[in-house]
């Protein structure tokens, strides 16, 4: 059975972190929904229902990786040494990498709220979708560590503790790099005017920049996770 710790930060960390970003999302609609101008744009839910379903994927990517863990466990027994340090920073970079993001989509919404639900919703749903890319490249170094962890289980490989080390600290490296995205949202939302084709793609840009931290993190872990088996 995967350990409680694991599952927690893959599963319920997650969900708590959607919870608080969609309330807060919630919240800010309901405000605004009160003031006379944003009445006058004709707000409507189905407007920033994307945002709710584009958040999610952490959730659903956290589920996938615990089930096969579990597949890990059932076959080869618990995990232990090794194996039980990498995935326990696979984890935690994870459950990192899913609070950061979401945050910096919650940033975007509350503050694009008003161009949401007005004409420059086509604009707004891309500066949102941008930090899901975080959540979707830990699903990929997930996917090559697993490869290489259960020859690890099976005792066909036994990778060098400095190897291990590097591999460990680069999960987190990559779950703190997420913050290149909560920077770049910051930096996004002081464009205004995204009916402009210049105004948009300033706010694009200033995201995209953010995103250069977690592109070489991604590098970095890839390169170290295929030490590993070299």
């Amino acid at each position: 059975m995967v350990s409680l710790l694991t599952s927690a930060l893959l599963m319920f960390v997650p969900a708590g972190a959607w919870a608080l970003a969609s309330t807060a999302v919630l919240t800010e609609y309901a405000e605004r929904r009160a003031r006379i101008d944003v009445r006058a744009m004709r707000p409507t839910r189905g407007r920033i229902a994307p945002y709710f379903a584009v958040t999610l994927a952490p959730i659903a990517f956290g589920v996938l990786l615990w089930y096969l863990l579990v597949g890990i466990e059932n076959e080869f027994g618990p995990l232990s040494g090794v194996a039980e340090r990498l995935v326990s920073s696979l984890a935690i970079g994870f459950a990192v990498t899913a609070c950061i993001t979401l945050a910096a989509q919650a940033s975007i919404a509350r503050a694009r709220l008003g161009e949401m639900v007005g004409p420059a919703f086509g604009r707004v749903l891309p500066l949102i979708v941008a930090p899901a890319t975080g959540p979707f490249f830990a699903l990929v170094l997930a996917f090559l560590l697993l490869g290489n962890l259960t020859s690890i289980v099976s005792a066909s490989l036994s990778p060098r503790p400095e190897v291990v080390d590097a591999v460990a600290t680069g999960f987190l490296i990559f779950g703190a790099s997420n913050l290149g995205y909560l920077g770049g949202a910051v930096a996004s939302n002081r464009v205004s005017n995204l009916l402009s084709p210049r105004g948009f793609g300033q706010a694009l840009i200033r995201l995209v920049v953010g995103e250069v931290a977690v592109v070489l993190a991604l590098l970095y872990v890839f390169l170290q996770i295929s030490a590993m088996s070299g």
